[in-house]
């Protein structure tokens, strides 16, 4: 869950803020957000769970971090926008 507590989150704000504009720099250059998302998130989960090492518990423990990822964004950006399109265009069932 992303809800840890602020003190925790101080470290790597400002790294991520960082790493963040360069991945937008290099994306206004040449495209390619979904493949650039995708290597960074692997690289992330490669350097903090070594590959060569990984039990199946930490397989687990990765493979469901990014299904609550997903589920998180979801719930909080897009759950939200399409309750917002259907007031403006209608309900479907």
């Amino acid at each position: 869950m992303p809800y840890i507590k602020q003190e925790d989150r101080a470290f790597v704000d400002y790294e991520i803020k960082t790493l963040a504009n360069e991945i937008k720099r290099v994306i206004n250059d040449s495209g390619g957000r979904e493949g650039m998302m995708n290597y960074v998130i692997s690289q992330l989960i490669n350097q903090v769970y070594d590959p060569k090492t990984m039990r199946y518990s930490d397989m687990n423990d990765v493979v469901g971090m990014l299904d609550c990822c997903k589920m998180e964004f979801y719930r909080k950006v897009a759950a939200p926008y399409e309750d917002k399109k259907e007031l403006e265009n209608g309900k479907v069932y």
